[in-house]
C-alpha cells in the first residue's frame, strides 16, 4: 500500500470517527454547552480556593478555545493564535459560527460545518503538513472525549436572571493516596444575566456517593458563601470559583444552592444547583 492511499485511509477513519463522536455529543439533538478547559492545579483550588469576577466567554470563543492549535493557526493566518475572530476571519471561514448563532450552545449541524470546512481546507495537504493534520485530528478527538466526560459531570439552572454552572473533574493524581478517597475539583460559574445588581451570601451544599450515602454538607445559609466572601454581581457580571471534594466511591453526586439577594430591594431567592455527576474518569 502506497504511504499517500495510507495516509488517504487515516483521514478518511479520522473523519469519520470525528462525525461518530459529534453524534454521541449531540445526541439529544439540543445545542451543547461547550465547557472551557480549565485547570485546578494552576488555579490552585486545594491552597486558595477563592473566586474571580471575569467576564465569562462565548461559546464561539469557547469553541475556538478547544480547536487544536494548528486548526486556530491556519484559521488566523499567523503562528500565533492568540487573536480574535475579527470579522475578516469570519468572512473567509464561512463554516466558523458567529456568535450570535451559538448563544445557547452549539449544534451538532455547527461542529459537522466546521470539520467539513477544516477537513476540505487540507484536502491537498501533503507530506508533513498532511501529518500535522492528522495529528491536530487525533487532537480534536481527544477533546471531544473531554467535553462528553464534563457535559455528564455538569448541570446548568437559570433562575431570576441568574445562571449557574458546575462542572466537577476526577484528579486521578491526588486519588493516589492511603484512603483511596477519589478527589474530585470542581468549578461553579455564575451569570447575571438580569438589569439588577445581586450579591452572593450564602450556600447549601449535599455531597453523595455511590452508595447513596451523604458525606458532606454546608447547612443552609451558610455564612461566607464562598471562601472568598460575599462577591457583588453587577448586570452581566460573572463569577467563578474552584473547590475540592473527596468520596470513598468511584462516582457519585453533588447538588445544592447559593443565597441570592437582590441588593436595590432587599428580595431574596435561592439559586439551585442542580445535581452534577462525579465519575473517576481522568481526562
Amino acid at each position: 500500500m502506497s504511504r499517500n492511499l495510507s495516509s488517504t485511509l487515516v483521514g478518511r477513519t479520522l473523519y469519520r470517527s470525528l462525525m461518530k463522536e459529534i453524534r454521541a455529543l449531540n445526541a439529544d439533538g439540543a445545542p451543547c454547552m461547550l465547557i472551557e478547559r480549565f485547570d485546578p492545579k494552576q488555579r490552585g483550588w486545594r491552597w486558595f480556593p477563592g473566586g474571580r469576577l471575569r467576564s465569562l466567554p462565548t461559546q464561539r470563543d469557547v469553541l475556538f478555545s478547544i480547536l487544536p492549535p494548528g486548526v486556530q493557526n491556519s484559521i488566523l493566518g499567523k503562528a500565533n493564535a492568540a487573536d480574535t475572530l475579527d470579522e475578516e476571519v469570519l468572512m473567509q471561514h464561512p463554516w466558523l459560527p458567529r456568535e450570535e448563532e451559538c448563544k445557547e450552545g452549539v449544534t451538532g449541524v455547527q461542529l459537522r460545518s466546521l470539520v467539513r470546512g477544516v477537513f476540505r481546507a487540507r484536502a491537498d495537504a501533503e507530506g508533513e503538513e498532511r501529518h500535522a493534520h492528522e495529528e491536530d485530528a487525533f487532537v480534536a478527538l481527544r477533546e471531544i472525549g473531554k467535553q462528553r466526560y464534563r457535559q455528564a459531570c455538569s448541570s446548568t439552572n437559570f433562575i431570576n436572571g441568574l445562571k449557574v454552572r458546575a462542572t466537577a473533574i476526577y484528579q486521578p493524581a491526588d486519588s493516589a493516596r492511603p484512603d483511596n478517597n477519589h478527589v474530585f475539583c470542581y468549578r461553579v460559574t455564575i451569570k447575571n444575566e438580569s438589569d439588577r445588581p445581586m450579591r452572593l451570601v450564602g450556600r447549601h451544599w449535599y455531597v453523595i456517593d455511590g452508595n447513596g450515602k451523604v458525606t458532606g454538607s454546608a447547612p443552609e445559609g451558610s455564612e461566607h458563601a464562598i471562601q472568598s466572601g460575599t462577591p457583588d454581581l453587577q448586570p452581566g457580571q460573572g463569577f467563578e470559583y474552584y473547590s475540592g471534594v473527596d468520596i470513598t466511591t468511584a462516582e457519585g453526586t453533588m447538588c445544592g444552592s447559593f443565597h441570592m439577594v437582590t441588593t436595590d430591594d432587599g428580595s431574596s431567592f435561592d439559586a439551585i444547583v442542580n445535581p452534577f455527576a462525579l465519575r473517576a474518569n481522568p481526562e
